[in-house]
């Protein structure tokens, strides 16, 4: 089973992974059909540890990425998780600092769990997420 509960705090991370390769914007929409609340966030440094927990064995099999609720805000040139929150500093870039001219306006974790943005025309699995408090 690739579903995974983490706790932060009073916050409860629930994750699971789509172990079909899509878009970004198609494994956010499959996330929201099985009922969470879209790809996972990592605002917690917790959320992240979880992440890599549950991803490691297909991240490290194939050279795979996975869609994760990363985004780039076009206008304004800032990157955020998809439950609002802003990206801080201690994000593990891949290739800091990451691309925000608006190319690349979608996060990854790429093979080694650091964070890449990519286009949505790249397919890879997706890690669906919710945070209830």
């Amino acid at each position: 089973m690739c579903e995974f509960r983490g706790k932060h705090g009073a916050a409860i991370f629930n994750f699971y992974l789509l172990k079909n390769k899509t878009t970004h914007v198609d494994g956010d929409r499959q996330c929201k059909e099985l009922g969470y609340d879209g790809l996972a966030s990592f605002s917690f440094p917790e959320a992240y540890r979880y992440g890599l927990e549950i991803t490691e064995p297909y991240r490290t099999a194939s050279p795979v990425q996975v869609n994760i609720g990363l985004y780039l805000h076009k206008p304004t040139s800032t990157l955020y998780w998809a439950e609002g929150s802003p990206v801080t500093s201690d994000v593990p870039w891949r290739y800091p600092p990451p691309d925000t001219t608006g190319k690349l306006p979608y996060g990854k974790m790429a093979r080694d769990g650091k964070f890449i943005m990519k286009n949505n025309d790249d397919t890879a699995l997706s890690l669906c997420g919710n945070c209830e408090s």
